[in-house]
């Protein structure tokens, strides 16, 4: 998906105008659609990430395209600073320098050898069991040389074992595109 510099900033205006609405508000219902451009009305998976700084980072989101791109964004920007268990909740006093980040994600695929992370921006998601993982571009290395010893490490972080699940894992790859203030 190739976003116009307008339909990204709309985006990020979206994700931030949610927050705020529900930061001062306490509002947790969308608008209607607003007439966005198509491309905003497409279904995709969304990761949204907002920053305070070094030490506060929320995110949430999907891989799975459940809602138009323009309101995944507003839902998942929202959930990101009431429901990520990793922070404590957003105040209002945080929004002015609260940083956003738009994981727009395309359809996962199985993960089978390290040539598919090469040449443009992917993720991978771990399942196992009930436990799901992502991780976004930003934690996979530029050029990773070895798969296994990248599944291992990513494995490692999301600690999926300590469940002590027995189902087997299923790796997957997925294209992104990242839109940031």
């Amino acid at each position: 998906m190739v976003l116009t510099e307008h339909e990204k900033g709309e985006l990020i205006r979206q994700a931030r105008a949610a927050v705020r609405d529900f930061l001062e508000q306490g509002i947790l219902e969308d608008l209607p659609d607003p007439g966005l451009s198509p491309a905003l009305r497409e279904e995709k998976g969304v990761f949204v990430t907002i920053s305070c700084g070094q030490d506060r980072t929320w995110c949430v989101g999907t891989t799975l395209a459940l809602l138009p791109l323009w309101e995944a964004c507003r839902v998942f920007a929202r959930n990101a600073v009431y429901k990520d268990p990793r922070s404590a909740p957003m105040e209002v006093r945080d929004l002015p320098r609260a940083r956003f980040s738009i994981c727009i994600v395309g359809e996962c695929r199985p993960l089978r050898d390290i040539s598919q992370l090469t040449g443009r921006c992917r993720g991978i998601a771990l399942r196992k069991g009930l436990r799901r993982e992502v991780f976004l571009p930003d934690l996979i290395p530029d050029k990773p040389c070895d798969l296994d010893g990248l599944l291992r490490t990513l494995r490692l972080r999301a600690s999926i074992d300590a469940d002590g699940s027995e189902a087997p894992e299923e790796w997957e790859v997925f294209d992104a595109e990242t839109v940031a203030e």
